[in-house]
């Protein structure tokens, strides 16, 4: 008898069409106030997986289209004379069939699931005195996946590489010196704990971090010279930027690590 070969067939060609849009309204109270609400509409065509011995089932070798409903709201405003901006804006994004995806084995599967991602986010911008500058924005998200099934259980399941809080905050200085400018800067960044693959295994949840950095630069007058000293995440923080649980096919999970602590010199030379 002939062996049944349906789940050994692949369709390898696809077609779709969709249609994307933007709508925004502006407000203007005055010269330093700026209100808006916005909706768009865009999408992300589908397409097939792929790997390694395709180590995965047949059903998932196609991947449909994304679809994205996006609403938001917000204000950009001068203030204190200004001297600052604020600027903030808060959203809902609706997924349909959102392109997740899941490390299967040695195999990085992309499959579809509805999901939404409710958030805010401010931005504070200010130079109170000659030279300074200073930034400091905030974001909270609460991004989730619809109805994800795991283990035998379904339910919403965080969205990858979406902390539910991070921040970041900038100073810089900058004065004559000579025939030239001498700047110092520092800049730091908050990550809440989050998840970095579609299913939110335990071995796949990344801890929270805090990494800052400074610098130190000199520029000549011309903008043609710039010297600099600076030290990368100072705070020596120990944090990964992603992992990948093999411990299925090889009994093990593998982390990519940041860089802790380092130090470095730049020269540099516009030719124009």
């Amino acid at each position: 008898e002939n062996a049944d070969t349906t789940l050994n067939t692949f369709n390898e060609s696809r077609s779709e069409g969709e249609w994307s849009a933007v709508l925004q309204l502006d407000w203007r109270p005055n010269d330093d106030w700026l209100a808006y609400a916005k909706y768009s509409r865009g999408n992300k065509a589908g397409g097939f997986n792929a790997g390694a011995a395709m180590l995965f089932l047949p059903s998932a070798f196609e991947l449909g289209g994304e679809i994205l409903n996006s609403y938001e709201v917000g204000f950009k405003a001068t203030i204190f004379g200004g001297k600052a901006r604020l600027n903030a804006s808060g959203y809902y994004y609706d997924y349909k069939d959102f392109q997740n995806f899941s490390a299967q084995g040695i195999n990085l599967i992309v499959f579809n699931n509805d999901a939404e991602n409710i958030g805010a986010e401010i931005e504070l911008v200010a130079s109170p005195m000659e030279g300074l500058e200073l930034l400091l924005g905030v974001a909270i998200q609460d991004a989730q996946q619809i109805d994800l099934p795991f283990a035998g259980v379904t339910r919403d399941r965080p969205m990858a590489n979406a902390p539910d809080l991070t921040f970041n905050g900038v100073a810089r200085y900058e004065w004559p010196v000579s025939n030239g400018n001498l700047a110092a800067q520092i800049d730091f960044s908050y990550v809440d704990e989050r998840s970095v693959n579609g299913i939110d295994h335990p071995g796949l949840l990344e801890e929270e971090y805090f990494v800052a950095n400074a610098r130190l630069g000199y520029s000549t007058a011309d903008g043609k010279w710039e010297a600099s000293l600076w030290v990368k995440n100072f705070t020596d923080e120990n944090y990964v930027a992603t992992s990948f649980d093999l411990s299925t096919f090889i009994g093990t999970e593998i982390t990519v690590p940041n860089p802790p602590r380092w130090f470095g010199g730049t020269i540099r030379y516009n030719f124009f």
